[in-house]
């Protein structure tokens, strides 16, 4: 399963967890009795395996929300075990707990937020989409659940589903410097990445990233040799203040701004960065700027190897009629 540990800390927590969870003695108050998995599995995935599969076996589910911290606990616990289990295992082990939970709206809704704050929100340890989604897609299809809930998680399943890697990314437009419109990118077998960059010019990080993308000699070799190509959006009107402000953007970048993108993409990081293929499938999300520029060093190593290129064309030089003339006087 694919998983974005947010934080240098966050391995070291992910580690102390698993360990927590092999030894339920450790947790001062355990909502119910958590699974021993036996001496006879050895290995980590089979020992994954069989902890998420009956995790929820002796989980009273009438009862064991009337302390729903310990609940919140408990999903944390669970979900620390995840990174080691195999998909499909996890998949059907999470739409088991959600399938007990159907006939119980609000507490249905609170282990979907519950999951939000530890596997998607900013704050989160770490992000998994794939764990998010059926939570979110549990709630939002549940009628039962509180309106405001139901609405937020409609939202956060529509942008998990419409931006999964491997996917075609949202092409909305966007309204370019000369205010005129056009999607976001176009798709292009001549181009091995293009980058979308949600760059919100208020914000110093993504400023940073910019002057890095910007100062990179690789980079701007890659762009004008028709390798890559970046495209700058901002999640705002472009009125005339952002166009002054874009007046510093590097030229060879396709700049635009859209006020709805943060609606249409899941732009949980600032700055945000979409690595896409040429013809626009997702290939990583939320990616910081070093390793945007660590995979354009690659690529250009990449293409030094098989002999392309990456210097721009330049079109032959046509002599000039003095030229002519001293090559015939000579």
């Amino acid at each position: 399963m694919h998983y974005n540990l947010k934080h240098t800390i966050s391995l070291a927590a992910l580690l102390m967890a698993i360990a927590t969870c092999f030894n339920p003695s450790a947790h001062a108050v355990a909502p119910f009795p958590y699974p021993i998995v036996p001496d006879t599995i050895a290995t980590l995935t089979g020992r994954a395996d069989y902890y998420v599969t009956h995790f929820w076996d002796k989980a009273d589910m009438k009862r064991i929300f009337s302390n729903r911290q310990n609940v919140k606990d408990a999903l944390g616990d669970y979900f620390a075990m995840m990174p080691h289990a195999q998909r499909d295992i996890a998949t059907q082990s999470i739409e088991s707990l959600l399938g007990r939970l159907s006939k119980q709206p609000k507490d249905l809704a609170f282990m979907a937020e519950a999951a939000q704050s530890m596997i998607y929100s900013d704050t989160a340890v770490f992000w998994s989409d794939e764990l998010m989604l059926p939570f979110a897609v549990a709630a939002a299809k549940n009628k039962k659940v509180d309106e405001g809930t139901r609405l937020r998680m409609q939202r956060i399943a529509s942008i998990l589903q419409n931006n999964q890697p491997g996917r075609s990314a949202p092409n909305p437009e966007m309204t370019l410097l000369d205010g005129t419109k056009a999607n976001v990118y176009t798709p292009d077998d001549n181009l091995t990445y293009q980058v979308l960059f949600f760059n919100d010019p208020e914000c110093t990080e993504c400023n940073m990233a910019r002057v890095k993308l910007d100062a990179d000699y690789l980079t701007s070799r890659l762009i004008n040799a028709g390798i890559v190509k970046i495209i700058s959006i901002y999640p705002g009107e472009m009125d005339d203040e952002f166009k002054r402000t874009a007046d510093r953007f590097p030229k060879t970048w396709d700049i635009g701004a859209n006020p709805d993108v943060d609606l249409i993409y899941d732009l949980r990081t600032q700055p945000c960065f979409y690595l896409l293929t040429g013809q626009g499938y997702i290939v990583d999300k939320n990616i910081p700027v070093d390793n945007i520029l660590a995979i354009f060093s690659r690529l250009r190593n990449l293409k030094a190897a098989q002999g392309v290129s990456t210097e721009p064309y330049k079109a032959p030089e046509v002599p000039s009629d003095d030229a002519d003339a001293n090559a015939n006087q000579n």
